[in-house]
């Protein structure tokens, strides 16, 4: 079972993905489809919450963008 997108125990886990790409480079490959869809899911929640006048994490939003970058 896989972590609701909501979940704020995912952000230090996406922040180790990020180190995690990093040191590994092109070996992270196979895992980064995934993450960028996991990464976009949460992004465009976080947009919806602010159109919707909702508060919004700014945090989830930081880590997703670093993961990406």
């Amino acid at each position: 079972m896989s972590p609701q997108d909501t979940d704020k125990d995912l952000l230090p886990l996406m922040g180790c993905f990020t180190s995690l790409a990093v040191a590994v480079g092109r070996s992270f490959e196979e895992f980064a489809p995934h993450c960028y869809k996991r990464c976009c899911r949460m992004i465009a929640a976080q947009l919806r919450a602010t159109h919707a006048h909702s508060d919004r994490e700014e945090e989830v939003l930081v880590t997703c963008l670093d993961l990406l970058s």
